[in-house]
Parts: structure tokens; sequence; C-alpha cells
């Protein structure tokens, strides 16, 4: 007597199906079909979308890791469509039809079937799945102009953050840009002061590598090397006057993330965009408005720890906590770690940075 064949698990099932649908949009409109080439951490990227709107929402974020090696196996396959404009609709209605555990995040829901190693993101606009042990990514766009600015800025976040966990890169909430070579680091909580220090660096001629969250692997022997994410960056409403330079990257027609806006520096700043840096400083700026001028002093490889970790431990999903302390720890300990008091005078704020870097060399 013949046995039946092991049926698939829902959330196996529902990834062979969303990766069906987006060849059969791609066949819908081959017109529409682009793809690129990325590199995140020396790792290949294949990033493929069906709808040129869609593409052009989620493509620019991403250009300053675009690669030429496209003869490399690609670790992660990414394959999105528009559903709106090639009329093929996602296989399934919701996450936890397929996927057994979920949690709220952001403006949307994950969820996770953890012996499946799949994981899935859900907003109003969007729905994807990741195979995190194969490296498939599949998943459509309801219609992009229904996306957030925050899933514009940051497209894929949640899964593209845990496929590079998975490979050691660890997601850090910081800023990183660079002077003649040598990274900086700016951590810290919301707030403290990142994205300012990293936006009036890049102004004064320092490259960028984005102001949110940087990929750090264990180091290359002693040496520790930054990776972006985005090149995108985010600025609260209240600050926007102070950066009148950035009026034209003002990125528009998307709704505000929180009270913050979205900017796209390499509209102004395109060769200055940055893909990965040796990080030579730990900078943990905090913001005084009560002061004109910047200054820095050096302080304690726990102090740094102390004010980098929480808000990198607490706020992305699929973590491992002690891992990611104890990565933070080392680097803290591997670089000269400073306190920067922002001063009011942006303009101070890259001048005391790179007398840090002349400092520290």
């Amino acid at each position: 007597m013949k046995t039946a064949p092991p049926r698939a698990a829902p959330s196996r099932l529902a990834l062979a199906r969303s990766e069906a649908a987006f060849l059969q949009a791609s066949s819908e409109a081959p017109a529409e079909h682009h793809s690129v080439h990325l590199e995140l951490g020396g790792l290949a990227i294949r990033l493929s979308v069906v709808g040129t709107t869609l593409w052009e929402y989620l493509a620019p974020p991403l250009s300053h890791l675009a690669s030429p090696r496209s003869t490399a196996r690609p670790g992660l396959t990414i394959k999105l469509w528009d559903a709106a404009r090639t009329g093929i609709a996602g296989p399934f209605a919701t996450l936890p039809e397929i996927l057994p555990t979920g949690k709220a995040f952001g403006f949307g829901a994950l969820g996770e079937d953890r012996r499946e190693a799949v994981a899935g993101y859900q907003t109003p606009a969007a729905c994807m799945l990741l195979d995190r042990k194969g490296g498939l990514l599949a998943g459509w766009v309801r219609d992009p102009h229904a996306l957030s600015s925050y899933e514009i800025g940051k497209p894929l976040q949640p899964l593209l953050f845990a496929w590079a966990r998975d490979r050691d890169i660890l997601p850090v909430h910081a800023a990183l840009v660079a002077h003649r070579g040598r990274g900086v680091l700016l951590g810290g909580r919301g707030g403290s002061g990142k994205s300012t220090s990293a936006l009036s660096c890049l102004n004064a001629g320092f490259q960028y590598l984005g102001d949110d969250y940087i990929g750090v692997p264990a180091p290359e022997g002693s040496r520790f090397v930054g990776h972006s994410f985005y090149n995108t960056s985010w600025l609260e409403a209240s600050h926007a006057h102070r950066f009148p330079w950035l009026a034209p990257a003002l990125a528009q027609g998307t709704p505000s993330r929180g009270n913050k806006l979205l900017i796209r520096p390499d509209a102004l700043f395109g060769r200055r965009m940055a893909a990965s840096v040796p990080i030579h400083l730990l900078v943990l700026p905090r913001i005084n408005d009560g002061e004109t001028v910047t200054r820095a002093w050096r302080i304690r490889p726990a102090e740094a720890v102390l004010r980098l970790a929480p808000s990198s431990i607490l706020q992305l999903p699929f973590n491992d906590p002690r891992r990611l302390l104890d990565r933070m720890t080392e680097l803290a300990h591997a670089v000269p770690c400073y306190h920067l008091e922002l001063g009011t005078d942006l303009a101070g704020i890259p001048r005391s940075v790179e007398g840090i870097l002349e400092e520290v060399s």
C-alpha cells in the first residue's frame, strides 16, 4: 500500500505560490520587469521587481549597493510584483493564515514559522515572505502609491535584516560616516542626534552610509567594518529649518513616518554614498540646544555600550540579544569611544569629528 507524500507546510506552500505568482506577473508585463545585482557585506543579492512605478520607489534606497558581479550566485533573491499594475493578486490574504506566530511591527505585522525557517511581513500596502535558509524573499505590493514612507525609505527592512543577521551581519542602531576612508559610527537612542551629526558631516564632505541602522559583522582580525543598508535619512520635521540645503532631497508625495521626514541624500551627494568602510571610531552624540559649540571627550567602552546597546537590541525583531551585545562590546573595546555634545552651530559638528579622528590617528 502506497503512502501519500507528506504535505508541504503552509508557509512553504505560500512561498512557492508567491514565487509562481511573480513569474506570472512577469509574463503579463515583461516590459516592466526590472532587476539589479546588489552586494551587502560581500554577499550577493539579486533584486527583481515587476512594475516600473514600484521599481522607482524601492530601488533608489539600495542603488549604492549595486554590483557588477552579475555572475556571482545570489545569497538572496528578491522577487516583488505590483499587483495593481499586473492584475496578479497575492496568493493569500493575511499572514496568520500561513504563519503560526506573529506580532505587530511598525505599521504592519510580522509572522514566523520557526520550524520551516520562514518569516513574513505584512502592511496595509504589501505582503512578503522570506525563506531564511534558502535565501528567497517573495511578495507583492497592492499599490505602490499606498506604500508608507517607512516602506519606501527602508524597503523590506525587517526581512532583509533577518537574512543579514542569519549571515552574521548584525544590524546596529547607528549612523555611519567616513572621512578619508576612516569610518565613524554614531550610536545612541532615537533623538540623540545621529541624523543631525551624519547629515552635517555629509554636507562638510564626508562619505555617508546611513543614519538609522548599520550592518556590523564579526571583525576581520582586529578590524571592524560597517556596511550600509540604505542611503536614505530621516529628519525630525521640527528640525528641517536647520538644514535648508536639504530641501531638494526631501522625498515628495509620501506620508511622514510619525513626525519624521524622509530624505534622499543621494539626490544631492550621489558620489558620497558608500557601501562599506572600516570603523575607526565610535561616537555617542547628544543634542544640547543650550550650547553653540560642539564639544567631545573620550569615554570608557562600558559607557559607550550602555548608550549604544538598548535601542539596537529592543527595536528589531528576529534578534539574538546576547550575540548583538557581545558584538557591540567587542567593537567598543576595539576602537576609541567618544561622547559628542552637539551645539547649535551645525558646522562645528564635522570639525569636531574630524578633530577626534586626527587625535586618535
